[in-house]
């Protein structure tokens, strides 16, 4: 039927199926109480007459003009995209229905929609599988207003806080964005039958990592990094699923993601077998032709202990936004999002200088820090008793963040991006190359003031016994960890591995594991983390000789470190001191 259908159609036809110009704000208007749908979108029916993908019907932004007057409800999306899909059906000569697709950067980005945790502060709650119920929540909403498609960023690696996407971004660490990218796509994608949205993955490939933290700044890495740091979460994506992905607008090393025949075609079809849709970034395309021709726990579990103060990514109306959304012009109070770069990372002026004064009062302070990227927090941090990362934790964040302060809750978190003393210190994400380089400055530490997986507990957890044996093609990493507290808490056993390898310099550590539990007061509570020698393999974790050389398994849990040497010769792991 389709190869039929596809004999049949016009070039123009196929042309209007493939190219997603219409911003779907504009094919409605609101007219004496009644829904209509614009001249403009009736025109570009006429002229294609084919109409594939629509973009961002439901969306409500400063960017697309539409507030609670002149956006529309979920009730009223749903009766536009029945509109839509009836004009289709009335008007072509192929009766095609149209894909409706929508942003779900914090939840649906539409009226109605329920605002969940970003991607900073989800990842911080080290809980994939939380995050993917919250995204089978996402998906229902959006099929709710009769749309297919889910837009979500679940690739982009943080290697530089400046970035203004940051935001946007799960961690620093390949492993852990990894398995929040599956939970994404499972989320978003679970079938009932059929999937409930389809997920469009971004930004392929390595857009945090653009020269001095710039928004589609040039990348400038070979491919070994490449393929060790930001590529691990796409072919993870394949693997679960993924029906689309979105290429990114950076270039690497002089070649743009869009047109990058390494990205596309080697390693995304040919390597990763991937057999989905590969999608243009708003107007990346036409830019390359001008140069070369259940939200309160998932909130709850990412509040991170180490007066509020930070910053925003509210976008005000008066914002003038480029053709892509980026925002332009506008409030200088925007301190996150598209095209929000910054060269300071500090707290504020004013909120500085509140903090001072509060502080004088002799009172019990406690600092909440509401951010979309890491600030530095370190000449304040002694002004109080207790210190709360939140990031952006959606709409019931405040219920969440009472629930904690005031010992409802227990925090769990734990940074999924390292925290800087001072931009001179940028970068300090955690997997350096193992070098000989010191790491310090003539008058500044090298080392982040609160480093990758970094999190306090209301409870007491004490690593009691651990060790790693190798079976068959598995890793087995176990123990036991105890709770000496009076207060039941969640803690995260982390498993790093270093790799010894005379063919290019290893880095100090990468994450390869976790397991997050419950664990009651005095309770003792066995751990077990498989960690699979092909699934390492696959992620390019590692290379195919990693059980013919020495490496070490470390475990990190309860601030405690625990390190393994594994014995290529007899193939067995021994502990050993620091």
């Amino acid at each position: 039927m389709i190869e039929n259908l596809l004999k049949e159609m016009t070039i123009r036809e196929k042309v209007g199926q493939l190219n997603q110009r219409l911003y779907g704000w504009q094919v409605y208007e609101k007219v004496n109480g009644r829904i209509e749908l614009t001249n403009y979108f009736k025109k570009e029916v006429a002229y294609f007459g084919s109409i594939g993908w629509i973009y961002g019907v439901f969306r409500a932004d400063p960017w697309t003009n539409r507030d609670l007057n002149t956006g529309l409800t979920q009730e009223e999306a749903f009766e536009v995209s029945q509109m839509i899909q009836t004009y289709l059906n009335e008007h072509t000569r192929l009766k095609i229905p149209a894909f409706l697709t929508e942003e779900c950067p914090h939840g649906h980005q539409g009226l109605d929609a329920t605002t969940v945790p970003v991607n900073f502060c989800s990842g911080a709650s080290w809980n994939p599988g939380l995050y993917q119920k919250v995204q089978e929540c996402v998906a229902k909403e959006i099929r709710t207003t009769g749309a297919h498609v889910g837009l979500i960023s679940a690739l982009d690696i943080a290697r530089d806080p400046r970035w203004g996407r940051t935001e946007e971004c799960f961690s620093e660490d390949p492993f852990l964005t990894s398995c929040f990218t599956e939970a994404a796509v499972r989320g978003l994608q679970k079938e009932d039958g059929h999937p409930l949205v389809l997920a469009v993955l971004k930004h392929f490939a390595a857009q945090g990592a653009s020269m001095g933290g710039h928004n589609a700044g040039p990348v400038v890495i070979g491919e070994r990094e490449l393929r060790e740091i930001h590529l691990p979460a796409v072919l993870r994506s394949i693997r679960a699923g993924t029906s689309a992905i979105m290429a990114a607008y950076n270039d690497i090393d002089g070649v743009p993601c869009h047109i990058n025949p390494f990205l596309l075609w080697k390693f995304l079809r040919e390597e990763g077998g991937f057999e989905g849709i590969v999608m243009a970034d708003g107007c990346a395309l036409d830019r390359i032709a001008e140069h070369f021709g259940d939200p309160i726990r998932a909130a709850e579990e990412a509040e991170v202990v180490i007066v509020t103060f930070g910053g925003s990514s509210i976008r005000e109306f008066e914002t003038t936004f480029d053709t892509n959304g980026a925002a332009l012009s506008g409030s200088n109070e925007m301190t996150s999002g598209e095209n929000i770069d910054l060269s300071d990372l500090s707290v504020p002026d004013c909120q500085s200088e509140l903090i001072q004064e509060l502080a004088k009062l002799g009172k019990s302070l406690i600092g909440v820090v509401i951010t979309g990227r890491p600030v530095i927090v370190s000449p304040l941090a002694d002004y109080f008793d207790s210190l709360l990362y939140v990031g952006y934790p959606g709409q019931y964040g405040g219920e969440a963040l009472a629930n904690i302060i005031f010992g409802k809750r227990n925090p769990s978190g734990k940074l999924a991006i390292s925290i800087p003393d001072a931009e001179g210190q940028l970068p300090v994400f955690y997997n350096f190359r193992d070098t000989d380089f010191n790491e310090n400055y003539l008058h500044l530490s090298g080392k982040p003031v609160y480093r990758f997986g970094y999190g306090l507990s209301y409870s007491n957890f004490a690593l009691e016994y651990s060790e790693v044996s190798l079976e068959g093609k598995q890793i087995i990493v176990s123990g036991t960890i105890t709770n000496d507290s009076t207060i039941a808490g969640k803690e995260v056993i982390q498993v790093y591995l270093k790799k010894y390898t005379n063919k290019w310099l290893p880095r100090t550590k990468i994450l390869v594991g976790f397991d997050k539990s419950t664990i009651y007061p005095t309770e003792n509570q066995q751990f077990h983390i498989n960690l699979s020698i092909s699934e390492l393999e696959f992620l390019g974790l590692i290379a195919d000789d990693l059980l013919t050389v020495p490496f070490i398994v470390q475990i990190e849990c309860a601030k405690q470190i625990v390190r393994f040497r594994y014995d290529p010769t007899n193939t067995i792991f021994k502990k050993i001191s620091d």
